[in-house]
C-alpha cells in the first residue's frame, strides 16, 4: 500500500514504475522515486542494487520468507509443505 493512497490505479502505477526501475537496474533512480512517493519520510534504500522482480503465475500459491533481511519465495508445490 502506498502511504495514504487507497486508489488501486494510483497504487498500481506506483508499483509499475518501481518494477521498471528494478528490472532496468537503476538503483539511483529508485531512491529518488521512493522519496517522491513518500515525501518527508525517512527512506532507506540500502540494497536497492540487489533488488529483483520474480514473476509468479496467477493462481500460484506462495509464501515470502525473510531471514535476517534475505527474502525468498517458497511455492506451495515445493519441498517445504507437509500434507496430513
Amino acid at each position: 500500500m502506498v502511504h495514504g493512497v487507497n486508489d488501486a490505479n494510483v497504487v498500481g502505477s506506483v508499483f509499475t514504475v518501481f518494477i521498471e526501475l528494478v528490472e532496468n537496474k537503476q538503483p539511483d533512480k529508485i531512491e529518488e522515486y521512493v522519496k517522491s512517493v513518500y515525501p518527508g519520510e525517512y527512506v532507506c534504500v540500502l540494497g536497492a542494487d540487489q533488488l529483483r522482480v520474480d514473476w509468479v503465475y496467477p493462481g500460484t500459491q506462495f509464501l515470502i520468507t525473510d531471514y535476517d533481511g534475505s527474502e525468498s519465495i517458497q511455492y506451495k508445490d515445493g519441498d517445504y509443505w507437509s500434507v496430513a
